[in-house]
């Protein structure tokens, strides 16, 4: 696998320049989230799609317009039932800061998309808005915070974009400090060049920062490629050239996660339903491709989208979903939850369970803080199931705990006061 030093064919809009403002001190920076070992009790912040069918999949349920959020007790696996958090347009992708104060959802929209800031009440789960700006981009599917927490990053999947916001001491939102338009490729200027390959169109679905700061990593579905770009960590801005890592043909890389020691990274592709390994170096922003994992059983003719991917608080095992369809009909599945367990020295992985989701459509799941369950959220059966993680092994087991949900997207845990 290639690392390019720059992004090549690939053309990219420059950054904007940094807005004049205040940059807040680093000794008052948030630390990242803590281990919550002596934590039982959490909050479930729920974010749900607005509209009754999304990406091709049916669902005639009543569609909602609400982060939901729920008790949930990691000492007996019990999920509570969900009250209304915040009523909001497609809340599809949330994130929430280390200091779990404030929780900020992006609404999915065309032709301008937005982010929202909220005070979160940690005793009753209530949101308090803030405040609301566009993303700069549209149809954004995901947002992040810089380790910091003084920026929320975000991927504007349906303009191929990526920006950043600045966050303010009160967890409001500031001012745009970064922008990056990806695009398609182009031929030198004036050459001959044989007929183009079928378009591609940039989709960068995931934004996160490294582990100390120094770059953003951003998986571009569209382009397939997983582009880095150093971030200027007090400013906000994504510094060009961005760095390319060409994937396998036809891999969509989707969604990131690095290891809890910062060594490793771990992609999820859509297409392909490959699980990649990587090395990180954080000193030169340099990823290195060290395993190919398929989560695509042999012999099954299916249509794949793989959609998320997640660690356990201490790095031992390692998860991902898989929505698929099958037939001439696309009937709905067989759906799945992949479990892996990581040798934390080398960051290999070795597959140790598949479990079956049926025609769930496992859009997303979030491991609890303590490790010791995984709740996965099925957009199709508007559900969010509740999974024992076996210590041993990492595998999976149902609990027979479940809640309604209107087609869940994404969860995010906080802990309970």
């Amino acid at each position: 696998m290639k690392l390019a030093r720059s992004i090549g064919t690939i053309c990219l809009f420059a950054t904007l320049p940094a807005y004049a403002m205040q940059v807040q001190s680093s000794a008052a920076a948030a630390s990242r989230t803590k281990r919550h070992s002596a934590t039982k009790h959490f909050l479930l912040y729920i974010g749900s799609f607005t509209g009754s069918a999304h990406n091709g999949h049916p669902d005639a349920s009543a569609p909602s317009k609400v982060i939901y959020v729920a008790h949930f007790n990691a000492e007996t696996g019990e999920l509570n039932a969900p009250t209304l958090a915040a009523e909001v347009t497609n809340p599809s992708f949330l994130a929430v800061s280390a200091n779990h104060r404030f929780l900020y959802s992006i609404t999915e929209a065309e032709p301008e998309a937005f982010v929202t800031a909220y005070a979160a009440d940690t005793h009753t789960g209530r949101l308090r808005m803030l405040n609301k700006l566009p993303t700069g981009g549209a149809g954004t599917a995901f947002l992040s915070l810089a380790r910091t927490g003084k920026f929320v990053l975000l991927a504007n999947y349906g303009s191929g974009s990526i920006s950043a916001i600045q966050v303010l001491a009160d967890g409001s939102l500031g001012k745009l400090t970064s922008f990056v338009q990806h695009s398609l490729p182009r031929g030198p200027r004036g050459a001959r060049s044989t007929p183009p390959p079928p378009p591609t169109i940039p989709h960068p679905h995931t934004i996160i920062a490294s582990p100390r700061n120094h770059f953003v990593v951003v998986p571009d579905l569209g382009l397939n490629k997983i582009f880095i770009y150093e971030f200027d960590a007090a400013n906000g801005v994504f510094n060009l050239p961005a760095k390319a890592v060409d994937l396998a043909p036809d891999d969509g890389p989707r969604h990131f996660v690095f290891s809890p020691d910062g060594k490793f990274g771990y992609l999820i592709a859509q297409t392909s339903g490959n699980v990649e390994a990587f090395s990180w170096d954080e000193a030169s922003g340099a990823l290195t491709l060290i395993q190919t994992a398929p989560s695509l059983p042999k012999g099954l003719e299916a249509n794949n989208m793989s959609a998320e991917i997640g660690l356990t608080p201490d790095g031992r095992f390692l998860y991902e979903s898989n929505r698929r369809t099958h037939g001439s009909t696309r009937e709905l599945g067989p759906d799945s939850i992949g479990v892996y367990n990581v040798n934390r020295e080398t960051g290999t992985l070795t597959a140790v369970q598949e479990s079956d989701q049926g025609n769930a459509i496992p859009r997303c799941f979030s491991i609890d803080p303590t490790g010791g369950y995984l709740l996965v959220g099925a957009q199709q059966n508007n559900l969010v199931e509740v999974y024992r993680i076996d210590p041993q092994d990492g595998k999976l087991s149902k609990t027979g705990q479940s809640i309604s949900v209107h087609a869940p997207a994404c969860m995010q845990f906080v802990p309970a006061l």
